[in-house]
């Protein structure tokens, strides 16, 4: 057949080949014969010389087996012509992963089939073996290979060279209208596999490698069969649209091509089977039956030596698997330190409840918890709908990384975005901290099941991973088996192995970062005054600045905005701008304005926590590295404070009852540290000092 293709010489379109053809050129002899015989375009000297060093060098290229020259230079609907020609080098690849996200999941098999030989490359393989079978063979064949398994060797085997023309089966077979997956495809074609794989699906791959790794090593055997079928799938459905494209073609003689192809691909009188491949070469791999799913042991020994404000071993976290409907159950987990509960909640209320009464130190919600950026509605009568669109950063990010996620905006979606928020609004002001989590995500990176491969084993994935309780035993649903997902990621969280998703316009979705070798909160320092007016707050503050922390004081970042709308800066005044903010934006909004002044401070000391949500933003921006001290004192020797500054008694009285102040004893009562400053000012000065001191 590519002895009958002129569209790679210089000249020749579709026509001119059907010409020649017509003229009974019909192979690459007879056209040099006219050329030198000068029986083509007398008129066109040049051309003719053209076309007999093409065609020379067609023949020096097929001898050699280089089918690159060929892709190369005919149009991309014709390259399909140099399958005959090649056909005994023709390797057929599949991949086999623990997941669909390139950039998460690993390869665990490369399956290999050429010439009728297959060959399975178990994870750990040696790599230069599957480079020599690349180099050998003349095209690569894959089912969808365009979209994932080419994408996945290139992402996790870069020094692998897949230098050879592709044939893409799906892409090719969809051109010739057999449409669908693969196995859909072959049964349109009569093709049978053995009764213990016809029925094994592409997302049971990932759990049989799993049961491997438990120790199952009959699940490798099925692995690898179930590989080699879809091998050998291949192999009927490129023969089977090759004959398909060219049974009507106007090529001369094409049915011999034909012929030689199936010929070429199989031949039974020739192998003496019943089947396409003769043989089952296996790599072993050298760690064979372990396991490397990060453990919960390893984030606590990784963070053993940090000065966190309390050990992950202490650590209280709930994960909620939100539902969009308080009429269907959401799925509830509560983690102390590794020892998981779970229930199942209807309400809001009882949620919020159960939530608050398990006094978590971090709260990890399974739903998006904002908007895309310039949307202010969930619903589509959004004005900014058709510009700002339905997904945001995160999910645009985990879209692109191979991992499937919903728009957060999409119609099914708004109502659980809507409650999303909503909850996770109530858990702040409460001065509860929230992390937006997406469990599904967050088990392939740890290499846990996903629950679409059995509850089991996505309960033996957690139990492995280090998480205790009852879940196990008392058959949890996947409602709650995702929520400790969810608790996992707050763990994650903690520790600083993690990824935030997202940017400060729409916060950040937190996936667990397996690669990381340091903890994101490493140098990393946040310390937070709360108490009431002339408590000694701002005092404190200054100390830490002369020890290199940054001073961020939303009482100057209000000032700042008063002079920026040239309003007065009295204390009154001040008072007054900084409630219509809170107000009119919410108390979120300023604090994410004033951490944004940090800049690239490490170190930074916030002067003035006045509202619980203040101490949930901070600790969602520092996590461990967040300390919280409430500073008091007597009221009278406030007053006292007061006066001296110069302020008068009344004034001392408004500033006390002023609603800024109304949340003062909510938010001290979160802190972890408590100061009294009634006691000499260099006393004072010495207690802050010691609170840098303190682990």
């Amino acid at each position: 057949m590519i002895r009958k293709t002129f569209l790679h010489l210089p000249g020749v379109g579709p026509k001119t080949e059907e010409k020649f053809w017509a003229l009974g050129i019909h192979d690459w002899e007879d056209l040099e014969s006219r050329c030198s015989k000068q029986l083509i375009s007398s008129r066109k000297v040049n051309w003719r010389a053209n076309l007999v060093r093409a065609i020379r060098d067609s023949e020096t290229a097929l001898e050699s087996a280089d089918s690159n020259f060929f892709s190369e230079k005919l149009p991309p609907a014709s390259r399909s012509r140099i399958i005959p020609a090649f056909a005994d080098r023709v390797l057929f690849l599949d991949i086999e992963t623990t997941g669909l996200s390139h950039y998460y999941d690993d390869i665990t098999i490369i399956g290999a089939l050429m010439n009728g030989e297959y060959q399975a490359f178990i994870e750990q393989s040696d790599v230069a073996a599957l480079q020599r079978l690349v180099d050998t063979c003349s095209l690569i064949t894959t089912f969808n290979g365009s979209r994932f398994d080419l994408k996945f060797i290139k992402e996790k085997i870069p020094k692998l060279r897949l230098n050879k023309p592709h044939i893409d089966l799906y892409f090719y077979a969809r051109r010739l209208f057999l449409s669908g997956g693969q196995k859909a495809i072959e049964k349109k074609l009569g093709v049978r596999r053995p009764d213990h794989v016809k029925d094994l699906k592409g997302f049971e791959a990932p759990k049989l490698w799993h049961s491997y790794l438990s120790g199952n090593a009959r699940a490798l055997e099925i692995l690898i069969e179930y590989n080699k079928f879809d091998l050998e799938g291949m192999v009927y459905i490129l023969k089977e649209c090759v004959e398909k494209e060219f049974q009507h073609s106007r090529m001369p003689n094409v049915q011999d091509d034909l012929k030689q192809l199936s010929r070429l691909l199989y031949d039974k009188e020739r192998d003496g089977r019943d089947g396409v491949t003769k043989s089952v070469f296996i790599w072993f791999p050298r760690t064979q039956g372990k396991t490397y799913t990060p453990r919960y042991t390893d984030l606590v020994e990784k963070t053993r030596d940090q000065s966190f404000c309390k050990a992950l071993e202490a650590l209280r976290i709930v994960g909620i698997d939100l539902t969009g409907s308080e009429k269907r159950a959401t799925g509830w987990a509560g983690l102390d330190g590794s020892i998981a509960q779970t229930a199942l909640i209807r309400g809001d209320e009882e949620l919020v409840s159960k939530t608050v009464a398990f006094c978590p130190d971090i709260v990890s919600i399974d739903s998006p918890l904002s908007l895309p950026r310039g949307r202010t509605r969930v619903d589509d009568g959004d004005p900014a709908r058709d510009t700002a669109g339905i997904m945001r950063k995160c999910e645009v990010m985990l879209k692109s990384r191979g991992v499937n996620v919903y728009p957060s905006l999409i119609l099914h979606m708004q109502k659980l975005t809507a409650r999303g928020i909503a909850l996770a609004k109530r858990f702040r002001a409460a001065g509860v901290p929230v992390i937006e989590s997406y469990p599904g995500a967050a088990q392939d990176i740890i290499r846990v099941p996903r629950k679409q491969m059995g509850l089991e084993a996505l309960a033996d994935g957690l139990e492995q991973f280090g998480v205790k309780g009852d879940f196990t035993s008392s058959k949890a649903t996947h409602d709650e088996l995702d929520a400790i997902t969810a608790a996992v990621v707050g763990m994650f969280f903690w520790a600083g192995y993690f990824e935030g998703l997202g940017d400060e316009h729409e916060d950040y979705l937190i996936v667990p970062d397996c690669r990381r070798t340091e903890s994101v909160w490493s140098g990393h320092r946040t310390i937070g005054f709360s108490g009431p007016t002339s408590a000694g707050k701002t005092t404190a503050a200054k100390v830490l600045s002369g020890h290199g922390f940054k001073d961020l004081r939303m009482s100057a970042f209000v000032e700042r905005l008063a002079v920026e709308q040239r309003r007065p800066t009295t204390r009154a005044e001040l008072r007054a701008l900084g409630s219509e903010l809170h107000d009119h934006y919410g108390q979120r909004w300023l604090c994410a304005k004033l951490w944004h002044e940090r800049g690239d401070a490490q170190s930074v000391v916030v002067d003035g926590l006045r509202f619980p949500e203040d101490h949930a933003f901070f600790v969602e921006k520092s996590g461990p590295m967040f300390r919280h001290v409430a500073i008091n004192a007597a009221v009278e020797i406030r007053r006292a404070r007061y006066l001296a500054r110069g302020g008068s008694n009344d004034e001392f009285e408004v500033a006390c009852r002023h609603p800024v102040e109304s949340k003062i004893r909510d938010v001290m009562a979160l802190a972890g540290t408590l100061c009294h400053n009634s006691s000499s000012l260099e006393h004072f000065k010495n207690e802050i000092q010691q609170i840098l001191s303190v682990r």
